[in-house]
């Protein structure tokens, strides 16, 4: 299993709104089912209405605020980048 680490603005959701990309939500539900975890990182000081909206979804997951960009991952067990171009949608992880 593997620890996705997933920004919200323009990654998971339209830039600036909580409206799921194109399969994102079903991507990462996906991810869910196959027993991944989830971490979504954003910039955004307040998660709550995100919160709100990711259960209704099926994703209740850890959100982490006040992350910048660019994200650095630095594990001694292997790790990967995706760079997921701003509003495109999911073909697929």
């Amino acid at each position: 299993m593997a620890a996705y680490f997933v920004d919200l603005d323009g990654t998971t959701f339209l830039f600036g709104t909580n409206e799921f990309l194109p399969n994102a939500r079903e991507n990462l539900l996906a991810l869910k089912r196959a027993g991944h975890q989830i971490i979504f990182t954003t910039l955004r000081d307040d998660a709550a209405d995100v919160r709100k909206v990711l259960k209704r979804a099926g994703l209740s997951a850890m959100i982490i605020t006040g992350v910048q960009s660019p994200r650095v991952v630095i594990n001694d067990d292997g790790a990967y980048a995706v760079n997921h171009q701003t509003d495109a949608p999911w073909n697929s992880v």
